[in-house]
């Protein structure tokens, strides 16, 4: 629950600046540099997960070992974790878009 903590603020600090972008292009009669704006915040998150997941996947037993040293529940949270890892893929896209949307005024 911390490290997702961590991500969905970092999330929704793209999304808070996708819908600032998003917000004065359409303020400005731009929807073709809205467009791009949100284009470029989902090629960000994504590009922001997978090293994220990289991280992950690379120093999971490190990780969960911050928080046990319980054998058997050491190899269940790293199960979990690439459960959660999956997760993370389309909340990152959905955090974009609701920034882009919020831009729009939806």
């Amino acid at each position: 629950m911390n490290i997702y903590a961590g991500l969905f603020t970092l999330y929704l600090s793209i999304s808070i600046a996708t819908s600032i972008f998003v917000g004065g292009a359409i303020g400005a009669n731009n929807a073709q540099q809205a467009r791009i704006y949100t284009k470029c915040s989902v090629i960000l998150v994504v590009g922001v997960t997978a090293a994220m997941i990289l991280i992950l996947a690379l120093a999971r037993d490190d990780i969960v070992g911050f928080y046990t040293s319980d054998e058997d529940i050491k190899a269940k949270a790293i199960a979990a974790l690439g459960i959660f890892c999956i997760a993370l893929v389309p909340d990152c896209v959905i955090y974009s878009q609701m920034g882009a949307f919020r831009g729009l005024g939806q």
